[in-house]
């Protein structure tokens, strides 16, 4: 029997352009980290700077899109958000993305 393949997991991160404190790349960066430690392989990191989250969908229904092409292309099967999301954002997210998506505070729980 071969083992599972690990999954393939894109990160996304946003941030909010008023509130800049922390760099955006070293907290993908250690996302990244949690990601593998969990066992999945990075194979995209996408970032948004909005000046607020939006409430729908966390990044915008337009950014959503793209990053669901991109996934496409690479064949992410889970989305990591570095991000807390509501219930709602989450399932907003998942059936524009057509794949999986777990918030920062899920995937810490998962590992």
């Amino acid at each position: 029997m071969t083992p599972a393949a690990p999954e393939r997991a894109a990160l996304v991160s946003l941030t909010i352009a008023a509130g800049r404190g922390a760099d955006p790349d070293l907290a993908l960066e250690e996302l990244a980290g949690l990601a593998t430690a969990a066992g999945a392989v990075v194979v995209l990191r996408a970032m948004q700077e909005r000046p607020s989250a939006d409430p729908a969908t966390l990044i915008g229904r337009g950014k959503a899109e793209q990053l669901a092409r991109a996934c496409d292309e690479v064949g992410a099967g889970v989305v990591i958000v570095d991000n807390d999301l509501t219930p709602a954002q989450s399932r907003n997210l998942g059936e524009i993305l057509g794949r999986r998506v777990i918030d920062r505070t899920q995937l810490i729980l998962d590992i």
